[in-house]
């Protein structure tokens, strides 16, 4: 079979609150708002963030072209400083799923996003 020459666009998030979601995501982790898409014809709307050069489509909880009990169960996301950024979680009041751990090449900690979503700060080492 032939090789399509596919370039990486974005993921499809469903939410179960899209305005929470937008604000956790822009607000907690720095990512942008880029587009906010509506269709009239399904009722739908959801927003396209972006965080260097990954973006992230969020629907809304009744989007119709969605298949129900989708989702996203982790998302991972690199950081210079996992201490500093595992004392600022703790601050917002963030309950930590696993503790701080630190392993061969890594070190990280996992928290949830308003969705319950898998949140894991990783710093390479």
């Amino acid at each position: 079979m032939k090789e399509f020459n596919l370039k990486f666009e974005y993921i499809g998030y469903t939410t179960s609150n899209l305005e929470r979601t937008l604000d956790f995501y822009v607000n907690h982790l720095g990512f942008t708002k880029q587009e906010i898409k509506k269709s009239e014809k399904f009722k739908n709307r959801s927003v396209i963030i972006e965080k260097d050069g990954y973006k992230i489509e969020l629907l809304n909880p009744d989007y119709r072209i969605a298949p129900l009990n989708s989702g996203i169960k982790m998302l991972c996301f690199s950081c210079k400083n996992i201490e500093e950024a595992y004392d600022k979680i703790l601050k917002l009041g963030y309950k930590i799923l696993f503790d701080l751990n630190i392993e061969e090449s890594s070190k990280f900690f996992i928290y949830r996003d308003p969705n319950g979503v898998f949140i894991k700060l990783e710093e390479k080492m």
